[in-house]
């Protein structure tokens, strides 16, 4: 509903208030409510990046006393102004200017809570092998699909994410404890210049897969909504991610809470192998879970898949950077940013073809009909 300098005025109300209620009459005229709330949302959220505690936007609408002015005046979900009264004194609340509303930032949640010069920490595990005529000790190996995710971060982070960020390397050794790992983890998350963290692979190759899987998704291993099921006892001494249990191997994949029995499958390499062997060289299944929460002191990223393509899938699915963000905003209540409960936790499914018949690893992404993979839900795939 409009408000009039008028009702201001009748109100007692200043003349810099009267002045704001103009201007934001004349914006929404001209640009529409959903222009205005859009604006609204970045100058919060680019507030609240430069806060170094969790729970950054929450924190800031508390400090400035506008949560429920906040709530109350418009919904970032629908973009609509439900009272433009509020609205005024929200941004009055939180000293936000309408000429503030102009400066607008182009990347999209949750990587507009990354500052400018912030460090991208990618976390790799791998497994220790031999190297034949070497030497008689293991060296530590990283998959080749998690070789391929380092410069596709880059690029990402880059190009589609438009972050102004450095990318780093952590490699781990997957003999880490669990308590070297959440230890590692703490590090890095306290590390100024670390803005965000990645984590690639799940917890067979990555040992701090479990500790970021709890620090994003906040739940107990049995209330996940997506588990991963190996046909084997996993070398896992504390799994969250894992069922405990092996299943059947035609089982494997990541399973789902709901609905009961649904799951993504992944075909195990010694199936490939035996099928190109028989003139078959694909589709074959994988899968993989991609996590995202803005609620923590840092961007936390988890990229875990069954297996290596289902890895690499997950990383390209971060430059879905529309659908991600709708998501996100899915996840607001009553017209306020809860960025804090909002955790962004979806499947990818993946199909894969085999280039030869040779026992290597040549998997790659079958682009007979589109790209080989997307989100399970997506309705638009």
């Amino acid at each position: 509903m409009r408000t009039s300098s008028a009702d201001f005025r009748r109100k007692g109300l200043t003349m810099a208030v009267v002045r704001m209620n103009e201007l934001l009459n004349a914006l929404v005229n001209e640009k529409g409510e959903p222009f205005v709330v859009g604006a609204v949302h970045d100058v919060i959220q680019r507030r609240a990046a430069e806060l170094k505690v969790p729970n950054k936007v929450d924190r800031y609408l508390g400090e400035h006393k506008a949560r429920g002015l906040t709530r109350d005046s418009v919904s970032f979900k629908t973009g609509a102004i439900k009272s433009r009264t509020k609205l005024i004194l929200a941004l009055r609340a939180m000293q936000i200017t309408v000429e503030d509303l102009f400066q607008f930032d182009p990347r999209r949640p949750p990587w507009d809570l990354v500052g400018d010069n912030e460090t991208v920490a990618v976390v790799l595990g791998g497994k220790f092998v031999e190297i034949p005529g070497s030497s008689s000790m293991q060296h530590q190996s990283v998959g080749a699909r998690d070789a391929e995710a380092i410069p596709l971060i880059e690029k990402i982070v880059s190009q589609h994410l438009q972050v102004e960020a450095k990318v780093r390397l952590f490699p781990v050794s997957p003999n880490m404890t669990p308590l070297d790992a959440e230890n590692l983890l703490q590090k890095l998350s306290e590390h100024p210049e670390i803005g965000v963290i990645v984590v690639l692979g799940s917890e067979l190759v990555n040992p701090l897969a479990a500790p970021i899987a709890r620090r994003i998704l906040r739940s107990p291993s049995q209330d996940l909504p997506y588990r991963f099921r190996w046909s084997f006892d996993p070398p896992i001494s504390e799994p969250h991610l894992s069922e405990t249990t092996p299943c059947l191997p035609d089982q494997e994949g990541i399973h789902f809470r709901r609905p009961p029995g649904f799951f993504l499958r992944r075909v195990r390499d010694e199936n490939i192998l035996k099928a190109s062997h028989q003139g078959t060289f694909g589709p074959f299944a994988d899968c993989g879970l991609l996590a995202i929460t803005p609620a923590e002191e840092k961007l936390m990223i988890l990229c875990a898949g069954h297996g290596g393509c289902g890895t690499l899938a997950t990383v390209l699915a971060l430059s879905e950077i529309n659908y991600i963000e709708r998501r996100l905003l899915e996840a607001f209540e009553d017209g306020v940013p809860n960025e804090l409960e909002g955790v962004f936790c979806e499947p990818v499914w993946v199909k894969r073809t085999k280039e030869t018949e040779e026992p290597i690893d040549d998997l790659t992404f079958d682009r007979t009909f589109g790209v080989g993979w997307g989100f399970h839900w997506d309705e638009e795939v």
